[in-house]
């Protein structure tokens, strides 16, 4: 778990955009998935982007609180 959140090589910023982007499908989607309704294919385009962006700027503060928590311990 902590190579997902903290590491910057190539491999875990693929990893952490392809979790992102399916869960902001998932999420998306919920409604078809379930059968409660059905959205509009460009409502579901603006979610998943605006997931998208949510999900990164969670990971961000996560990694920069790492960062920080790792200065307080040298």
């Amino acid at each position: 778990m902590d190579w997902f959140l903290h590491s910057g090589t190539a491999a875990a910023r693929l990893a952490r955009t392809l979790v992102e982007v399916i869960l902001s499908w998932l999420i998306a989607n919920l409604g078809d998935i379930f059968g409660f309704f059905s959205l509009d294919p460009t409502v579901k385009a603006l979610i998943i982007s605006a997931l998208t962006v949510l999900i990164t700027a969670i990971l961000g503060f996560i990694n920069d609180n790492r960062e920080k928590d790792d200065e307080d311990t040298d």
